[in-house]
């Protein structure tokens, strides 16, 4: 995050896979601004993450971002964030599909005026717990 207290969204790593899981493209993306918190706790992430020989220019990431999806269908959880910390359109269209909104998602869990959250959907859904650790991915 950039701005007091690292509340400013930064793009910090963009990870693509298909529709099996499987990955596309998979980089760290050098901050654009001063970093002021890498809410490590939250990410996982610190300074090491966004040196030369780690982390891609934001352009050239956004570049290859716009390559993978254009004229695909985007499915994600809260895309809207993604979407814009990588200052790319509204995502409010026909090709994206945000689970964290899907209405019969949040109807099972009663609970159809809330964002819900992916490790609640993951278990739910899927029995599988996530986010309760980090794995260091390099």
């Amino acid at each position: 995050g950039t701005g007091a207290g690292g509340t400013i969204p930064m793009l910090a790593r963009v990870t693509l896979v298909n529709w099996h899981g499987q990955p596309l493209y998979d980089t760290y993306v050098k901050p654009t601004g001063p970093v002021t918190s890498y809410r490590e706790t939250a990410t996982g992430l610190d300074s090491t993450y966004f040196t030369d020989d780690v982390a891609v220019p934001f352009q050239e990431a956004q570049l290859m971002i716009a390559g993978w999806i254009g004229g695909k269908v985007v499915v994600g959880h809260q895309i809207w964030k993604d979407l814009q910390a990588s200052h790319f359109r509204s995502p409010c269209s026909q090709d994206t599909r945000d689970v964290a909104l899907f209405l019969p998602f949040r109807s099972i869990l009663g609970r159809p005026n809330e964002v819900i959250g992916l490790p609640t959907l993951m278990w739910r859904f899927k029995e599988r717990k996530i986010q309760e650790s980090f794995v260091d991915p390099v």
